[in-house]
């Protein structure tokens, strides 16, 4: 019986391809078991794991056998610090999609990441790019930074430093829109339920300033704003919510409208108001801000503002 020729190359093509796609690696099968494989002669083998060798893929260690090359380790493009403080304890579904965005964007790119809840964490020979998310304090330096180490700094959804690049919702529009968007409804008795105002830098302060800008062009418009308070509810801020909103319907018995800060807040409203059989919007109107994917889902659909969270990640990577 004729022994079945397999060609050169065929032989080449089909080691190439194991290898490429991982399902070859470690220590090559021998010669004589490449030989019984593909009924061919010595030299075919050899031959093919010469051009092997020259094509990189592979590498003999004498007396040791042939084995897969490791791939060369991607240089690294440097390490970037995150920087967020009280931030990181919020559990802010726009800042967790945001970052998970950059996260990738920067990983992909061979960028190490490190968050940094203290700034004294930040290292200019160690970080090569500063991410922001809130304002710097006033001990650091950033134009020392910039200038002495060349750190590349920017600020993800603020601009504290009117000076560095920023990527960011103009959460003062938002709020302005949102109480527009109500008063264009009729409404002039408006409830604004929010939560961490009392961060000046944060994304709520300036949530909080646009509403406040717009009650102060019309001044038909009269307003409430309830805090929330989360101390007694600290991994529910939907609890939380409807205590705020109990309060709001004693202090403004007359609302026709609420301004939710998240859309989380929201399903707190229509909770207490549900308990008082209130409903949504015949009897009270809501509007929040999130797009969480459970805004649809609700009864009714939430009428929410959406942050396009990732390409913020994007823009800042």
């Amino acid at each position: 019986m004729t022994q079945k020729i397999v060609p050169y190359k065929s032989v080449y093509q089909t080691l190439e391809s194991r290898i490429r796609s991982g399902e070859l690696s470690g220590k090559l099968p021998s010669q004589a078991q490449l030989i019984s494989e593909f009924k061919v002669s010595h030299n075919t083998i050899k031959k093919v794991l010469d051009q092997l060798k020259l094509a990189g893929l592979v590498t003999g260690h004498q007396g040791k056998g042939v084995y897969v090359s490791q791939p060369p380790t991607a240089k690294r493009a440097g390490t970037a610090g995150i920087y967020l403080s009280y931030l990181q304890h919020m559990g802010i579904p726009f800042y967790m999609r945001a970052l998970a965005t950059l996260k990738t964007e920067l990983e992909q790119h061979n960028w190490d990441l490190d968050y940094l809840g203290n700034i004294d964490g930040f290292d200019p020979h160690r970080h090569q790019a500063l991410v922001v998310l809130e304002s710097l304090p006033g001990r650091f330096d950033v134009q020392k930074v910039i200038s002495q180490h060349q750190t590349r700094i920017i600020q993800l959804n603020n601009q504290f430093d009117p000076l560095l690049p920023a990527t960011f919702s103009n959460n003062i529009q938002c709020g302005y829109l949102a109480m527009q968007q109500l008063y264009r409804a009729g409404h002039r008795n408006i409830g604004i339920i929010t939560r961490e105002t009392y961060h000046a830098d944060s994304i709520f302060a300036y949530r909080l300033q646009g509403a406040k800008k717009f009650a102060a062009e019309h001044k038909s418009v009269r307003f409430v704003q309830l805090e929330l308070d989360l101390r007694p509810f600290p991994d529910s801020p939907g609890a939380a919510a409807e205590t705020a909103t109990d309060k709001l319907l004693k202090a403004m018995p007359d609302v026709t409208a609420v301004f939710a800060f998240t859309d989380v807040i929201s399903l707190g409203v229509i909770s207490a108001l549900q308990k008082r059989n209130l409903k949504v919007p015949e009897d009270i109107s809501l509007i929040s801000v999130d797009d969480l994917d459970f805004a649809q889902l609700t009864n009714p659909p939430l009428t929410t503002f959406r942050e396009d969270a990732e390409a913020i990640g994007r823009a800042a990577a």
